[in-house]
């Protein structure tokens, strides 16, 4: 055959035009059974967080509903007082509202920016066709309010469809025309303190759940299969329990009456009249949420560290002492010429696992990297006689496969 000839399958087809058809096929198939999956996840949880993240600064309640004020507060620099075209508009868009009965609608959308004002333009609404020029003495004639410029201000950012005053609220903070973002007063900051406390409650369950999750995944994954089950039926027994009984059930343990402060009196750790407080606080709701939590952090390592062969950290654990032990015997031959002679010194376990290594990392000695055993010679000397015969077989076959 010539060697310029590409080589074809049966049909006479190029074998790598085959091989790219058959991996295009495969990718297809992998494709269509992820896709349901993907729509799914998208329709039900990726859609719904975007819909109300771009809620957050999206409002065009008062730009759709009253079109003559807003062209007009565009323009004002919120700081001067409102002239008169600015009431007159006002009126007639109350006017217009009142007759589609949407001005609930901009009320509430107002209030949201300057709480109590929503009764303002409700009220103002039902009597804006009685109203005569001037605009702005009547409509402060009518509610004394009108005449504040902070009502203005809160219209000229309701105005605004694209806002940042609703994630602003939630750092605690006021959206202002004049000064930006502005912190609220010390005793109305609430959402920045719920914050960090969260972060620090699941923080704290987190790391207990994998300090006490790990060692259990790991006895699941190691341990003979019947005592394994046993463990297994152990970590599942709180889902055949109601999540609102194990609550109660805290409740019971915990409490100034409960088992544990019984048993501190009992100890002596405590005196009856100063028992602990355990519940309805930061302690209880991190006991109670890493029980409930514990089997969630539990199960997904387990089903991790099943996969893994038990032979592989063996050996990983056993290459690691053969590698510090070589180290150690070459520092202590360097005046040796001949390598065998040099390597003597080492264990013959620890060459034979050294030698056996399938690819070079670095920091082992250079000039050993061109001097490896071939398999033919290690499964020879696994074979051979020798005190240390059985000892290799146990930490170098497993690595080996042989």
């Amino acid at each position: 055959m010539d060697a310029s000839q590409p080589i074809t399958a049966a049909d006479g087809t190029p074998l790598k035009k085959k091989l790219a058809q058959a991996m295009f096929r495969s990718k297809l198939r992998a494709t269509g059974l992820v896709v349901p999956l993907l729509a799914f996840v998208l329709a039900s949880f990726v859609f719904p967080i975007l819909a109300l993240m771009w809620q957050g600064i999206h409002n065009d309640t008062f730009e759709r509903l009253m079109p003559n004020l807003t062209e007009e507060l565009r323009v004002w620099d919120g700081v001067s007082e409102p002239t008169e075209e600015m009431y007159a508009l006002l009126v007639a868009d109350l006017k217009q509202n009142r007759a589609d009965k949407t001005i609930g609608k901009v009320a509430s959308r107002v209030n949201q920016e300057l709480a109590g004002t929503r009764s303002l333009f409700t009220s103002t609404a039902r009597k804006a066709k009685k109203l005569e020029p001037p605009y702005k003495d009547a409509l402060i004639k009518t509610k004394k309010k009108w005449g504040d410029i902070k009502v203005w201000q809160a219209m000229k950012l309701t105005n605004q469809s694209l806002t940042p005053g609703f994630y602003a609220t939630s750092l605690d903070a006021n959206y202002t025309v004049d000064q930006g973002f502005v912190m609220k007063e010390e005793k109305r900051q609430i959402y920045t303190k719920l914050f960090i406390r969260t972060l620090i409650i699941s923080g704290s369950v987190m790391l207990l759940c994998l300090i006490l999750g790990y060692p259990v995944a790991y006895l699941l994954a190691t341990l003979p299969l019947k005592y394994s089950n046993l463990l297994m039926i152990m970590v599942l027994l709180p889902f055949w329990t109601s999540l609102l009984v194990r609550t109660t059930a805290w409740i019971a343990i915990l409490q100034s009456q409960g088992v544990v402060n019984d048993l501190l009196v009992w100890i002596g750790i405590t005196g009856d009249e100063s028992r602990f407080s355990l519940i309805y606080n930061m302690t209880g709701t991190i006991i109670a949420m890493t029980h409930i939590l514990l089997p969630f952090m539990i199960l997904p390592l387990y089903s991790v560290m099943k996969t893994i062969a038990i032979l592989y950290a063996s050996g990983a654990l056993a290459r690691r002492d053969a590698d510090n032990r070589l180290h150690q015997g070459l520092h202590a031959a360097d005046g040796a010429r001949d390598r065998r002679r040099r390597v003597a010194r080492v264990h013959p376990c620890d060459r034979l696992l050294y030698h056996a290594g399938p690819c070079w990392r670095p920091g082992r000695p250079a000039d050993l990297e061109h001097d490896r055993l071939s398999h033919a010679e290690i499964a020879e000397l696994v074979a051979g006689r020798g005190a240390w015969r059985s000892a290799a077989r146990r930490r170098a076959v497993p690595i080996l496969g042989l």
